[in-house]
């Protein structure tokens, strides 16, 4: 750094009006490096970024430039003049306006000859001069920099006002200024590249959530068809049963009809036979028939049969209300998202309080509509007897009983009870008090075992003689849709289970493995095996789902009970050996979501592993 140098000696930037514009020291900003001209660039200054021609419209070579005023309103009008304090162009209007201001009339206008290239190159020219000119000594160039005051300075500014303060040549400064513009240029692009990055993020986002929305519409549609169908069954069942009931009492008019117009034909008989032989016929023949006429006469003396006074079989209709009020609750995963995992906590109920000696096997339960505790008994002393009861499930003290051939147990949505009767070859069902409403007769049945609801009303029904599931129709008492021996791959096809995506649960105890299916049969997972290791099982018998759609299993053999995520993977044991609870035989989940665990010898526990 020199302070003291020659004042003759002409400074390097004194060439630069011949030789090429410098920057000015004031701050620059651009939108993009791209914009960045490379001519000029080594001095410091951007170029204007040049605009597009507006598609589908010939461009001019060298368009006028036009007012900045009139084209902030809208308006293309040809600049005629440009201020050289306001840096601005102007039409006639407004530079006539602009003179007259007290502010800007005392501005200087440089004239535009309408040639857009000329007039731009003429006006940059003059913004360098005056940028690069020191405003304390007109006609010096800015060639140093003052450290003290951070300000640039001419020459004579270093020989008068800043002779004690340090300076340096201003090409140090541009130079630590374009280092300063490339670390700058390097950030913007890697900010443009994270806005690239963004961008396409929030894409994926808007994709994902478009599919989200799609398959959410989907689920909704097709509960909307589910629920359709559910109606549609219901007012098919009622149209069904109310034309059945007119039409036999139709028919019972129509016969007392025919037997009306019968005894009128008789009647018109006899009538004409009198008639003709009171005209005609000798009084002998008369008192010959007189013993006839007395019978006839004491036979119609009484009055003409009527139509039984008895009710006809008429159904009526009870129009019914909907609720609205439940429409946006799924019944079977009611409990989902508001519950989760946690570490089980066994309670024992204890055993069956009214249990017999004859009582053995313990075979299935569920809980009840009303949240009673429904189990299916085995009589050691009469095989043909079967014991379904009833229990409040707090103190498990017996409620009602009924009695038959049954082998599986499960919960209608509407409250009754549905058991698979193996003498009847046919679906039971009763109702809340054990009342028997309705036989649901199935031609195929051969020994009809297992059997659950799905949250649509649909039942599954294992057969272990057929080896094959059966998807029934409770309306109609009809089957659907069957999963042949074939297909299942089952060797004894015990106890079912349905989720909420409709994938059923079988559990095969002479594979020692559990099954997920479709309902046309494809399977979906298979889990276990002979052995007592994890993943493993020993006789597997009940199966049921939970609120959030995990898989239960007993493992009868192995003292266990497994819990399966809904695509069947192992998630851990609720019950195992250590907690001397011996044989679970048939597991249900309560109104609370509590597990409840039944034994083969009849013991009752109950398990809470899902908290909130």
């Amino acid at each position: 750094m020199d302070s003291n140098r020659d004042s003759n000696e002409e400074s390097p930037y004194m060439s630069m009006k011949k030789e090429s514009p410098y920057v000015s020291m004031k701050r620059v900003t651009t939108t993009s490096p791209e914009s960045c001209n490379d001519d000029v660039r080594k001095h410091g200054q951007f170029k204007p970024p040049v605009p597009s021609p507006r598609p589908g419209r010939l461009q001019n070579a060298n368009p006028p430039i036009v007012c900045d005023i009139c084209r902030q309103e809208g308006e293309r009008i040809i600049a005629v003049g440009w201020c050289t304090q306001c840096m601005g162009h102007f039409c006639n209007t407004c530079k006539r306006a602009h003179c007259l201001s007290k502010v800007s009339r005392h501005h200087k206008f440089l004239e535009l000859n309408g040639d857009a290239q000329k007039d731009d190159a003429m006006v940059k020219e003059i913004q360098l001069k005056k940028d690069i000119v020191c405003e304390l000594h007109p006609g010096k160039v800015l060639s140093h920099y003052c450290l003290d005051d951070e300000a640039l300075i001419c020459d004579f500014c270093c020989r008068s006002n800043h002779t004690k303060h340090h300076y340096i040549d201003i090409e140090d400064v541009a130079s630590d200024a374009l280092k300063q513009e490339d670390k700058l240029v390097t950030i913007i692009k890697k900010r443009i590249g994270d806005c690239d990055k963004e961008i396409d993020n929030s894409m994926d986002d808007i994709s994902t959530v478009i599919q989200s929305k799609d398959d959410f519409l989907i689920k909704v549609n097709e509960e909307r068809k589910s629920m359709h169908e559910t109606l549609d069954a219901h007012f098919n069942k009622i149209e069904h049963e109310g034309n059945g009931s007119h039409d036999a009492a139709i028919a019972k008019i129509q016969i007392h009809q025919k037997m009306v117009r019968l005894e009128k034909f008789n009647s018109e008989s006899v009538l004409n036979q009198l008639t003709t032989a009171k005209a005609k016929h000798h009084p002998v023949q008369i008192v010959k028939s007189s013993n006839e006429i007395k019978r006839t006469l004491e036979e119609w003396r009484h009055v003409l049969p009527r139509l039984s006074s008895e009710p006809l079989n008429i159904s009526t209709f009870q129009p019914g209300v909907l609720d609205m009020t439940k429409l946006a609750q799924v019944i079977s995963r009611t409990l989902q998202g508001s519950q989760r995992l946690c570490e089980p906590c066994i309670h024992r109920i204890g055993p069956l309080y009214d249990k017999k000696p004859g009582y053995k096997a313990l075979i299935d339960i569920s809980i009840g509509g009303k949240g009673d505790l429904a189990v299916l008994n085995i009589d050691s002393s009469n095989s043909a007897q079967y014991q379904m009861a009833t229990y409040d499930l707090d103190t498990i003290t017996v409620k009602k009983t009924v009695y038959g051939l049954f082998h599986g147990l499960c919960t209608l949505n509407t409250g009754c009870y549905a058991l698979t009767d193996h003498a009847n070859k046919c679906i039971a069902v009763y109702d809340a008090n054990l009342e028997h409403q309705r036989n649901i007769a199935i031609n195929m049945f051969k020994d009809p075992w297992g059997i659950c609801e799905g949250s649509a009303g649909e039942i599954m029904v294992t057969d272990t003689g057929s080896k094959s599931v059966s998807h029934i129709d409770s309306s109609y008492g009809s089957v659907v849709s069957s999963i042949s021996p074939g297909i299942l791959n089952c060797s004894w096809p015990w106890y079912v289970a349905i989720n909420s995506e409709g994938m059923v649960i079988i559990s095969d105890d002479y594979k020692n493995c559990v099954k997920g299916v479709g309902k046309k049969g494809e399977t979906k997972f298979i889990y276990g095996g002979k052995g007592q290791g994890q993943g493993q099982l020993k006789g597997p018998a009940g199966v049921c789902v939970d609120p959030l759609d995990n898989i239960i299993i007993a493992d009868n053999g192995n003292d266990r009970v497994h819990l399966l995520d809904p695509k069947g993977n192992f998630i851990r044991f609720v019950l195992t050996s250590a907690d001397k609870f011996k044989g679970p035989m048939c597991v249900a989940i309560d109104k609370k979501g509590n597990l409840i665990v039944g034994s083969h010898d009849g013991d009752i526990c109950r398990i809470t592993y899902l908290t909130q």
